[in-house]
């Protein structure tokens, strides 16, 4: 809602929300009924394990590319490669990428060091460039890590 907030039609800023998402915590859809009735077609939900959905991310977006990535996927090194690789297929070049739970300070989330290392293998191979990790110490989050899409 954060970012959707931005959306002025009337002054020309334009915003699109573009979200894949199990649909397993309850408040999951409520939330989307509500984002569809106030940003009408600039609000777009996919149903389902992005393992599958997330592969078709291209044809469902047409020629439209994402500008800010938020991967909070399954919490597994394998569900962030996943998740990486396909919304680069969809990235624009010097796009923000967020992942969720991946800059482990403490370990709340148990597999918080796995998908680092999955983060680490996109930033290794120069897909992406890592800008920085965030973590509070005061707080059981592993917090979150951030890079942009380069220009290549």
């Amino acid at each position: 809602m954060l970012f959707m907030s931005f959306l002025n039609k009337e002054q020309g800023v334009n915003v699109n929300y573009w979200g894949w998402d199990l649909k397993a915590v309850g408040s999951a859809s409520p939330t989307a009924d509500k984002m569809t009735v106030r940003y009408g077609d600039n609000f777009h939900i996919v149903w389902g394990d992005s393992k599958v959905t997330l592969k078709e991310a291209k044809n469902t977006m047409g020629d439209q590319v994402c500008h800010l990535i938020v991967v909070d996927g399954d919490h597994s090194k394998e569900g962030v490669v996943n998740d990486l690789q396909n919304f680069l297929d969809v990235a624009a070049p010097g796009a923000i990428v967020f992942g969720d739970d991946c800059a482990p300070y403490k370990r709340t989330v148990p597999q918080s060091e796995k998908m680092l290392e999955g983060w680490m293998e996109f930033v290794n191979y120069n897909l992406l460039i890592s800008v920085a990790n965030y973590r509070n110490p005061d707080l059981p989050s592993p917090g979150f890590v951030e890079g942009v899409v380069p220009d290549i």
